[in-house]
């Protein structure tokens, strides 16, 4: 099995400014990784790549079989990145966010419905401002967006802080 992604000497500009240079990274599908470096290390650059939002051009860079040197925009129908900050309206609520997206990109709405379901946000949660409730409502509701656009999934990744028992790999 190939893997989901797979960043070999990659190189990736803003601008004129290598945000990445010579990245050599490889994951299964499953695996969880941390990336952590200092300011300014690359962190968000590799993600924004991964995510297709940052070009990379050169080197090898495929996510999900999609080649990030030719054609970076087309991971986008698989790839979301959810920054910091989830990008809600705090007066809607749950569904009122989630539909927006649909409807912005032109999708049914049954799809938001069906996501909002998935990710258990029913009853007071799915009603409630976004505004009124704590930053994990809010995430999750901002991948329940992200669910319901995308128009297949081929895996899900988990991203987690490591506890303080945990060891990486460096």
């Amino acid at each position: 099995m190939a893997p989901v992604v797979h960043f070999r000497a990659a190189v990736a500009l803003a601008g004129r400014f290598p945000a990445l240079a010579g990245v050599d990274l490889s994951l299964d599908q499953g695996e969880v990784v941390v990336v952590v470096g200092a300011n300014g290390a690359g962190k968000t650059s590799l993600l924004r790549a991964c995510a297709g939002l940052l070009p990379v051009t050169s080197g090898d860079a495929t996510v999900l079989g999609v080649d990030l040197t030719t054609d970076h925009t087309s991971v986008r129908r698989y790839v979301g990145l959810l920054g910091h900050a989830a990008p809600l309206y705090d007066e809607l609520s749950a569904a009122e966010n989630v539909q927006f997206a649909v409807r912005a990109l032109g999708l049914p709405v049954k799809s938001a419905d069906a996501a909002l379901e998935r990710l258990g946000l029913i009853g007071r949660l799915r009603t409630t401002p976004a505004g009124r409730l704590s930053r994990s409502p809010r995430v999750s509701w901002s991948a329940s967006a992200r669910r319901a656009t995308s128009s297949r999934s081929r895996c899900s990744t988990s991203v987690r802080r490591p506890a303080a028992t945990d060891t990486c790999k460096r």
